[in-house]
Parts: C-alpha cells; structure tokens; sequence
C-alpha cells in the first residue's frame, strides 16, 4: 500500500510517501507558506519515487492541533485529492505522532506539549495502558505557567525553545514533527481510521484560532 503523509501543523511544511516499508521525506525550505510549497513537495516527492498521483492508496495527515493556517491548508490539500483520486484520509492527531517520534516506552505518563503563540501552547497528557499510550485529559489550549506535570513523567516538546524554558520541567524531549511520523501511524491504523466521508472532517483548533 502506497500512503501519501502530510504535515502541515507547524511552520515546517514536510510529505513523505510510504511504499510498505520504504518511506521517502521532504521538508519545505519555505517558513509560513504551506498553500505554495505543499503541491510542490508532493510532486516532488512521487518524482522521486517514481510514482503518479494514481498510484496512492490513501492519504495520512497531521490533524492538529498546531497553526490554523497550516492546519486548514493541509487539509483542503488532502481532501481534494481524496475526492479526485478516489482514496480514504486517514487523519492523525499531532500529539499522538509526536508519541510515535519518541517511543517513550519507559514512561508511564506522557505530557504533550505544541507552541501556539505568545506564552500559550497545546496540552494533552497520555497514560501508558496494555502498551498503549492513551489520552487521559482532554487536549487544552492553555499559559505554559498553568501546565502541572507529574513527577517522573516526560514531557514532549514542539516548538520555539526559548517558550519552553521559562518553566521548570525535568525530563524534555523537544522534537521536530515529521511526515514519515504520520505515513508510519496511518499504516499501522488504516483499517480503523481511514475515511472517505470528508464533510465532518475537520483539523483540530482546540481553543482559539493560531494565525501563525
């Protein structure tokens, strides 16, 4: 199965194409631009691999939450070549593939953490249960001052570093986010997330709008 992986969430634009195990990644050198450089790196990227649009089998996104902008590009993006193509979405939280970047298995609790502007960042805290990390609160936007972390859990970091370090965390894994992240959890979870009815389909803003 051939998955096209959007991310599209950060400033940070990136695609990767998925040929079974074989994945393939790019990033765009263009901050802040995602309804220009996403066609772009997608027909770069099937160039590549030596693919057309009519050879994909589904497309994997990042459904946030992270920028409005990108969010609601990427998106669009996805679901019009759904429509033209004939193939499921797969939609995939942000937080769930920054888990997947790190595989914390060592952690119990998992605290995610995703910059939206000035001092305020997305919030979500996942619980590892049977080898699963699952969402035990649901995902705020809120003052990186208010966050409470739990002793000797982990705290998953996107965004700028300087935001970060105004608290006191003890164990930080800051991240980039990936596409390839998004092409792995949509293959692994095709069956069960993959979706053709696109209406109700629809990024996950949390809070107020992030222009950025």
């Amino acid at each position: 199965m051939k998955i096209l992986a959007i991310e599209t969430s950060v400033k940070e634009s990136s695609i990767a194409i998925m040929d079974n195990n074989d994945c393939y990644e790019l990033f765009t050198d263009t901050m802040n631009d995602t309804a220009k450089s996403l066609p772009i790196l997608v027909e770069n990227a099937l160039s590549k691999t030596k693919n057309s649009f009519q050879d994909l089998d589904a497309i994997a996104i990042s459904m946030g939450p992270g920028s409005f902008t990108g969010l609601r590009v990427g998106l669009s993006y996805a679901k019009g070549l759904s429509l033209a193509l004939d193939i499921p979405i797969v939609p995939i939280s942000t937080f769930e593939s920054m888990i997947n970047i790190v595989k914390p298995n060592s952690y119990s609790i998992i605290n995610t953490v995703i910059y939206s502007h000035s001092t305020f960042v997305y919030n979500a805290e996942y619980e590892l249960k049977d080898n699963l990390y699952l969402p035990i609160t649901e995902p705020t936007l809120v003052d990186i001052s208010d966050i409470q972390y739990k002793k000797n859990s982990l705290v998953i970091y996107v965004g700028k570093e300087e935001i970060i370090n105004t608290v006191n965390i003890e164990n930080i894994n800051s991240i980039i986010l990936n596409a390839s992240s998004i092409a792995t959890l949509g293959n692994n979870n095709y069956d069960s997330l993959k979706t053709k009815s696109l209406d109700n389909l629809s990024p996950n803003y949390i809070g107020s709008f992030n222009l950025g």
